[in-house]
């Protein structure tokens, strides 16, 4: 958004940014040009559009089944936009509808973004890699993304026909061209393993120059359904606790032999 007239695009090729769709928007609406129009107000502009359009959209399942939108999860972590996404989140008819999210690295230093040993904090959830922090501004998802990445890239293997298999829609005439520049943004980051003496940990990493939308967006889609209770087969949707090892319960012969060592039982 918004629309292009390529198929393909990068970032660096646009035909239009969202601030010209939004000087030509407000031209059509009052006949004036604002070449001043600033970037936090196409922000707001284009959210405010993509969440109209996607809220009263039939979103249909291969049933053909309808399913109500549950959570839109917005990424915070360009801190350009931060303020103008969390005054959508707090004014707006979608306040209950929006989920604001910053991705959270790890490293085989710090492999889970909360120690399990330590206690919440008033207002925190956690989930499977994934926590929502609450702040002055609302709460905050933030999810592993070392973790999701490599669940999104296990989910992309699986063979169609297995459980937890990816898939997407298919296009009129099998023209798989159509997902060609979201298949490339998909593949465009690979995980590096570190591995150390007790542990090992997919990192991945975005090469300079190369769009990754589409990846981030999924990997971001995916962590916000586990919120909502949905995992994937093989995955845990919260982490095992260690369970405490309860008192061996003791027979009377086992305590008499106790306190009388050496004594004959009869």
């Amino acid at each position: 958004f918004p629309e292009q007239r390529k198929r393909y695009v990068t970032l660096s090729n646009l035909d239009i940014t969202l601030r010209d769709y939004y000087r030509d928007v407000q031209k059509q609406a009052d006949g004036n040009v604002r070449r001043d129009a600033s970037l936090g107000a196409a922000w707001k502009f284009g959210l405010e559009t993509l969440l109209t359009s996607f809220t009263q959209a039939e979103w249909e399942t291969e049933s053909g089944n309808s399913l109500p939108m549950a959570k839109v999860v917005i990424d915070t972590n360009y801190h350009r936009s931060t303020q103008t996404v969390t005054n959508l989140r707090k004014r707006s008819a979608w306040k209950n509808l929006i989920v604001t999210a910053k991705g959270q690295a790890t490293s085989l230093k710090k492999p889970l973004i909360w120690n399990p040993t330590s206690k919440r904090k008033t207002g925190e959830l956690r989930g499977h890699h994934w926590r929502i922090m609450p702040s002055e501004q609302g709460p905050q998802f933030q999810p592993d993304t070392n973790a999701w990445k490599t669940i999104v890239a296990e989910a992309c293997q699986t063979p169609l026909g297995d459980p937890g298999a990816l898939t997407i829609y298919q296009p009129p005439n099998n023209r798989v061209a159509r997902h060609q520049m979201w298949a490339d943004q998909m593949c465009v980051e690979r995980g590096e393993v570190h591995r150390s003496e007790k542990s090992q940990l997919t990192v991945w990493l975005q090469p300079s120059g190369k769009d990754n939308h589409f990846w981030e967006v999924t990997y971001m889609a995916f962590a916000c359904a586990s919120t909502l209770g949905c995992s994937r087969p093989d995955h845990r949707s919260t982490p095992v606790k260690k369970q405490k090892r309860g008192r061996k319960k003791k027979s009377l012969r086992d305590i008499f032999r106790h306190h009388n060592p050496g004594m004959m039982e009869h």
